[in-house]
């Protein structure tokens, strides 16, 4: 089983970019939470084919996509077959997944959507 602490112990190795800071910051509040405790296994194809779709939707829904272009120009160093886990996050405020190398472990990428702004935007 995976938790917040596991996930935030795996970015101890990156660099500590605005990014990576943004992330811990999201996986330290009280209120986030992981949507499961196993990660999803993806292949980098992909999850290359979702985010690229995901990403060119962005000019038809406006929704702004933290993280998307470079994680996208990320995956597209990876070989095709290469797996990924994912996990996914939810707080009051964001949503987001979070991307890490199946075999290393090492931090691949991440998309986070602020959610607080979508909904004042509604009301």
């Amino acid at each position: 089983m995976i938790d917040t602490s596991t996930i935030l112990r795996r970015l101890d190795n990156e660099p500590a970019d605005e990014r990576v800071k943004r992330i811990r910051n999201l996986l330290l509040r009280e209120d986030t939470r992981l949507v499961s405790d196993r990660p999803s296994k993806l292949s980098v194809s992909e999850a290359l084919r979702l985010w690229t779709t995901r990403l060119q939707n962005t000019d038809v829904t406006g929704q702004h996509l933290d993280g998307v272009e470079l994680f996208v120009r990320r995956l597209k160093s990876y070989t095709p077959q290469r797996k990924l886990e994912q996990f996914a996050l939810v707080n009051s405020e964001a949503t987001g997944n979070l991307f890490f190398d199946l075999s290393t472990r090492h931090f691949v990428g991440a998309v986070i959507v602020n959610t607080e702004k979508r909904r004042k935007a509604v009301r």
